[in-house]
């Protein structure tokens, strides 16, 4: 799943529909990057996700399915507004830290050593370091028996019904079983 900002469409823009026409999932990342939403106004925060809903589906012809707020920070206006604009929020179980040591080798190790069946795994399409290391650990686990998919395919698969304005960090087994007896709550 791509979290896409808008400021990098506008230059990136080609790669959108490779993304789809791959099977990849479009998810939101903001208009501008803005730092945490948690710090902004609601009419801010929802003017970022919206605009940038507005111009991946300009590109693509499709609305993204999930967004993901910047550095993860969550409150009840980012999620009122993920709500109303029909977005179940993202977040990550596994961070590879990709942006801080910028390491294949690193990134690897942090995905083979700490992904377990369920996981999201936080990553960013910035350098070749993010994408050689995630290659590497794709091939090692692909061995071991695991799957990649999108987050809407893992909800899926593990018979969630993500729901808009929602936190969702993981489906490990418990979690899911938390979702559907109506415990989950997610840490953020």
């Amino acid at each position: 799943t791509f979290f896409t900002c808008g400021y990098r469409i506008k230059d990136f823009h080609t790669h959108m529909n490779r993304y789809l026409a791959e099977g990849h999932e479009l998810g939101n990342h903001t208009m501008d990057h803005p730092g945490l939403l948690t710090k902004k106004d609601y009419a801010t925060i929802v003017d970022q996700v919206k605009s940038n809903c507005d111009l991946i589906k300009s590109y693509c012809g499709e609305d993204p399915s999930v967004f993901r707020p910047v550095g993860g920070g969550v409150n009840d206006d980012v999620k009122a507004a993920a709500k109303e604009l029909g977005l179940p929020i993202i977040n990550w179980s596994v961070d590879t830290l990709d942006w801080k040591y910028r390491n294949a080798e690193h990134i690897r190790s942090v995905i083979v050593d700490n992904a377990k069946d369920g996981d999201i795994v936080l990553m960013h399409d910035l350098r070749d370091c993010t994408l050689e290391g995630a290659l590497a650990a794709i091939d090692e686990l692909s061995q071991k028996g695991y799957a990649f998919v999108t987050v809407e395919e893992l909800a899926r698969i593990k018979g969630v019904k993500m729901e808009p304005g929602e936190v969702y960090t993981d489906f490990h087994d418990d979690t899911v079983e938390k979702i559907k007896n109506g415990t989950y709550e997610a840490n953020y």
